[in-house]
Order: C-alpha cells, then structure tokens, then sequence
C-alpha cells in the first residue's frame, strides 16, 4: 500500500479504523507510523503503523486496526512542564504592535476646547 499513497497529502487528514471507528486526525508521518490525534480538549494520540493502512481516497486514511487493537497504539501524554506553559505564555510581545497591552490612539481634536472637560 506504501507505493500508492502520497504521505505529505494524509497530514491534516481524516483518519478511520475498521467499523468506521474514528481515529482522529494525521499530524506527522515518519518512516514507518503515521501519529494522529483524537479529541479537542482531552486528545489522545496514537503512533499507527503505516503496514496497517488499508486505502486512502483522498480525505480519509483508512487503517485495518479495530477499537481493541488502538490502545496498544496509543501515546501517553504528559501535561506541559512549568517552563514550557511559561515559555508559551510569554510569546505575546513577539509582534503585532499592541505590546500585550492596550493602545490610545492619538487624537487630533483639542481637548481643552471641549466644555465638557
């Protein structure tokens, strides 16, 4: 199956098991497993190797593994470490002008001739 699938074209792709069951979404493909990802807020992530793809018709990467044989796929994560939540936090400054903060445009009109002032 190897030879007739396009690797760089699964990546962000739908990815399905036998009986349709969903696998998730391909993130990366190396030499010999393609990693997908299942779920938005508690994600779980499996390393299924590419001798288990079945067919790919352009939107879905379709696997010969059953909802019993992915757990023995699956990759436990681990929570970000203090340095790498602090290191994604920190980035903000890193362009856009706003500087994290809030901005006052200048304004051309004379302030001090409002009455209301």
């Amino acid at each position: 199956m190897d030879t007739e699938i396009d690797w760089n074209d699964v990546i962000k792709r739908e990815a399905r098991g036998m009986d349709d069951l969903d696998l998730g979404e391909v993130q990366e493909v190396t030499e010999d497993k393609v990693i997908v990802q299942r779920g938005i807020i508690d994600k779980d992530v499996f390393h299924l190797p590419k001798s288990q793809t079945k067919s790919y018709d352009g939107q879905v990467l379709r696997f010969n593994i059953s909802e019993d044989e992915l757990k023995k796929y699956e990759v436990e994560s681990s929570p970000p470490s203090v340095t790498e939540q602090y290191l994604s936090t920190t980035d903000i400054n890193s362009g856009g002008g706003s500087s994290g903060g809030i901005q006052i445009e200048s304004d051309s009109t004379n302030l001090k001739d409002d009455p209301k002032l």
